[in-house]
């Protein structure tokens, strides 16, 4: 059994539960992923997609998204499940990965196309983290000086060449080697 749980989000219900629950977070595209809360369900599992951004009340892009959203996500699911997992493309990878480091309930990710670090957004008119948590923004890698000018004249996100940089970031300090508390 399926439903639109909220305009924002989609349960599928499997007929015969396996004890898991997954949340479903699309990428950059900002879409529910139904197509493939449904399959997930057809194998038993109870699987959540939701819209992470760009829905009423929610950030309007993928910029200082809080991971409590997803936390929250994972409560509900964890109500009726013995595990839950999450599934992400892409930024939704990346928002799945840093949700599994701050909640020791999820018990499994699987990222399609992550990447390996938070990346800066620039919105706003400024360079920012795409995430909190505690209503503050999480260390992101600032990307080459210069990019938000080229973003706002082009229009064109694709054709934007994306550089990491290892240099100074935002506060002139340049980074020789780094160490983060994940836990």
């Amino acid at each position: 059994m399926s439903e639109r749980v909220t305009a924002d989000t989609f349960l599928a219900r499997p007929l015969t539960p396996c004890g898991t629950g997954v949340l479903v977070l699309a990428g950059s595209s900002g879409r529910i992923e139904q197509d493939r809360a449904e399959l997930l369900a057809r194998h038993g599992a109870a699987a959540m997609a939701m819209r992470w951004f760009g829905g009423a009340g929610q950030r309007p892009a993928p910029h200082e998204v809080p991971l409590e959203l997803f936390v929250g996500a994972v409560d509900r699911l964890a109500a009726d499940c013995e595990r839950v997992a999450i599934i992400g493309a892409s930024f939704g990878a990346e928002a799945a990965l840093l949700t599994a480091v701050h909640d020791a309930r999820v018990a499994a990710v699987v990222g399609l196309a992550p990447t390996s670090v938070v990346w800066g957004a620039y919105a706003e008119e400024r360079w920012s983290s795409h995430w909190t948590l505690g209503g503050h923004p999480l260390p992101y890698v600032p990307l080459r000086r210069g990019l938000e000018r080229r973003h706002r004249a082009t229009c064109l996100p694709g054709a934007l060449r994306v550089e990491p940089r290892c240099g100074p970031g935002p506060h002139g300090r340049g980074v020789d080697s780094g160490r983060a508390d994940l836990g």
